[in-house]
Order: structure tokens, then sequence, then C-alpha cells
């Protein structure tokens, strides 16, 4: 369920980045998450995924105790597992949402050669968002991670990115391939390679 697509980042492959004017906005309210969540739980979605551009209106101290709010009310309507999709946020923010009743944090890297990371994700600490992980894991929530095909990434990235995540005991892996976005400086590269995509999976 996506709750939010405003974004304090402006990474070139995606949509919702901040300079991104032909993008949509929105914030959901809590009764449309709930509901939308209801709908996705009776349809047989086992895992609820609440998700979100780095929204800047979650990410105060005000913003998270309404996401926390959010989380327990999904997590109280469902009675599923409950994934949250904020960015990067520190320890006290993530013990706020294992305590409201998420169990899983996701966060992805999309690549872990340093230097691609810095060109589709500009001014992000690529060390402070693998840390955040890290912490999630210390707290005993369960973490996502992924990486993104057809940024001009190489064969020996992709393998790095695969032992990167298996040192880090990453619970969960996500592989996608970059779909062109308008208003983005990926908008006029090829899609990713969907072969390559199955053979990284």
């Amino acid at each position: 369920v996506y709750l939010s697509t405003f974004c304090r980042n402006d990474c070139h492959f995606c949509s919702f980045r901040s300079s991104n004017s032909l993008a949509i906005r929105y914030r959901k309210s809590r009764d449309q998450v709930v509901r939308a969540a209801l709908e996705l739980g009776e349809s047989g979605v086992h895992l609820m995924d609440l998700t979100m551009g780095e929204d800047p209106r979650y990410l105060d101290e005000e913003g998270a105790e309404a996401l926390t709010t959010l989380v327990t009310s999904v997590k109280s309507a469902t009675g599923l597992p409950i994934m949250v999709s904020p960015g990067q946020v520190g320890r006290e923010f993530l013990v706020s949402l294992r305590a409201a009743g998420a169990s899983w944090y996701a966060c992805y890297q999309e690549t872990h050669n340093r230097s691609l990371f810095k060109k589709i994700r500009p001014a992000q600490d690529f060390d402070a968002r693998m840390e955040g992980k890290r912490l999630a894991r210390e707290e005993g929530i369960l973490t996502e991670e992924g990486i993104l095909l057809g940024m001009g990434e190489s064969t020996a990235d992709i393998s790095h990115s695969l032992q990167v995540m298996g040192e880090e005991e990453t619970d969960q892996v996500r592989v996608m391939s970059l779909v062109p976005q308008e208003g983005t400086p990926f908008s006029n590269r090829r899609p990713g390679d969907p072969w390559l995509e199955l053979k990284t999976m």
C-alpha cells in the first residue's frame, strides 16, 4: 500500500524524485490505507507492505507518531505481518515501528557499487543507508534489501551485491529491472533486461 508519493530524495530512476514536476503526488488517509489493507488481506496477501517515498512529513517526530499509529491500525485490522518502507531512518524510529507492530523493515540500496550508488542516488549516504538495516536487525526486525538492474551495473556489480546481501544476513531480497520514468534522468534509457532479472533471482 503506497502511503505517500512525496519524497525528499532526487533518485535518478524514480518517478517520485523530489524534482519531478510530472509526478502525481498524494498522501493517503489512515482510513484509505486500512481499507486498502483489508481488501488486500481478503485477496490472499500474507505480508502487508506500507511503503512510501522518504516523505519529510512522516520523518519528523509528529510524522513518526502518525506512521506508528497507522502501523498499529493496519496490524489490528488485518492481523497480518507488517513491513514498513519509510526509507532511511534511525534506531529510535525503528524501535517505535517495532513497538507499533511492524516486523519487517524494507530499505533498498539498489546497488552496492559505491560509485554507481552516488550517480543514481545523489546526495545520499551509502553507509548510513546500510547502517539503518543493521540497526533494524539489532532490534529484532526482519529486513528486506534489493537491487535494481539496468542502471549501468556490470555482472561483477550484481555478483558483489548478492555477496553483500548474503553477508548482511538479509531476510528477504528483491530484484527489479529499471522501468524508465518520465521526468527522470533515466527517462530515455532502455528498460532493464527481464531475462537478466530472472537469472539474478
